[in-house]
């Protein structure tokens, strides 16, 4: 049995009702001890987004990640599913790729043993037997399909990730439904605590001084609110409602150059963040979906930010589809940029000094209040 991380007294202040609620405890930013119970009790057992799947468009094209500290390859296999192997060769234990591309066939690059996109032994030079006849396979991760996001799992017992997030699902079939297609991704690479990150994300309360200039003009602080479907057990919804007469969008660029169809009508009246612990926020609007995945690092203090949108394959044939795609790539790397900056400080902050006592949540900080709740539960003193 896991020892909690952390004792009553650290987290009892987080644990009231959001009136007289503090923020986590510092350590739990900072503490590797913490980090390695983190990927034991979470990480381990939670369904992780990592990217849409149209960024894998063709039989044998494949990447590498590494996801808290354990090294990963997705590929499309003959059937068009998007299988994940562990990046292990079952030889040695070399990496078996590296970055991202296509091929028929995976090749050791260390005693050159070769693999099949079913993750298959197909030749192992020199040795014969079992090693050699297409019964040793990689190890494999199970990967499943949500409204066009791959989601992982480590473990073999928890429930498929559809049944877990159908109330989700459900929301999204209008952008499940469309053929949509990445239209750009990008990846950021940054020195602090995942948690960290999502407590910025997340909340609205920094939209009125981060994103001044970038957001609060279309979508203002004081008209957010939060919503808590199936009492937060697996994710939460900032809502922001428009200023009236405004959309979010890129200022001086287009609405959109298609729109998706049977849309739920809230999408004429506000942004929805969707917030699904422990990796992935969702925002959908009339004409894209965009998926915002933290990926926990090797360490307490690294993590990547993959920051995509996904839009209607036709909307690629435009005329005026590279100025949109220009204004909303621009616009989205603004944010993140705004975002991390806070984020570093922070961070710099919790490492160097002892002194900070948590503070508490405003109303419009109320998915965080939600997600440290979750966390605490998963860590096994919630």
């Amino acid at each position: 049995m896991i020892s909690p991380a952390f004792s009553s007294e650290e987290i009892a202040d987080t644990l009231r009702p959001i009136e007289q609620a503090r923020w986590l405890p510092q350590r739990a930013y900072v503490d590797a001890s913490v980090y390695e119970q983190e990927k034991r009790s979470i990480f381990d057992n939670e369904w992780l987004a990592v990217f849409h799947h149209t960024t894998l468009p063709n039989v044998g094209d494949y990447r590498s990640m590494q996801i808290a500290g354990r090294p990963l390859l997705f590929v499309r296999d003959e059937s068009r599913r998007i299988r994940c192997y562990i990046n292990i060769c079952r030889h040695r234990g070399m990496a078996i790729a590296e970055g991202a591309g296509h091929c028929e066939k995976f090749v050791c690059p260390y005693h050159c043993w070769v693999y099949d996109l079913d993750g298959r032994v197909v030749h192992t030079p020199l040795i014969s037997g079992e090693w050699a006849n297409g019964t040793v396979r990689l190890t494999e991760v199970r990967a499943e399909v949500l409204v066009g996001f791959i989601f992982i799992n480590f473990s073999k017992d928890a429930p498929p990730v559809a049944t877990k997030l159908r109330h989700l699902a459900n929301e999204l079939t209008a952008w499940n439904d469309a053929d949509l297609e990445v239209m750009f991704e990008t990846t950021y690479s940054c020195r602090y605590n995942w948690k960290l990150m999502w407590d910025n994300a997340i909340e609205a309360y920094h939209v009125m001084g981060i994103h001044r200039g970038s957001a609060e003009d279309d979508i203002p602080t004081h008209l957010a609110y939060v919503t808590a479907p199936e009492d937060a057990q697996n994710y939460t919804v900032l809502h922001m409602p428009y200023r009236e007469n405004r959309i979010y969008k890129p200022a001086g660029a287009m609405d959109a150059i298609a729109t998706i169809p049977n849309l739920p009508p809230w999408t004429k009246k506000e942004a929805r963040f969707i917030n699904v612990w422990p990796s992935i926020g969702i925002f959908g609007r009339q004409d894209f979906l965009t998926g915002y995945f933290v990926v926990p690092g090797d360490n307490i203090d690294e993590i990547q930010v993959i920051n995509t949108i996904a839009v209607p394959k036709a909307v690629k044939k435009l005329p005026q589809y590279a100025a949109y795609k220009d204004a909303w790539t621009k616009l989205q790397d603004l944010i993140q940029q705004e975002d991390m900056r806070p984020c570093e400080r922070i961070a710099k902050s919790y490492k160097a000094c002892e002194e900070w006592i948590p503070g508490p949540y405003a109303a419009s900080e109320a998915c965080c209040w939600h997600f440290h709740h979750w966390y605490l539960k998963k860590m096994g003193v919630g």
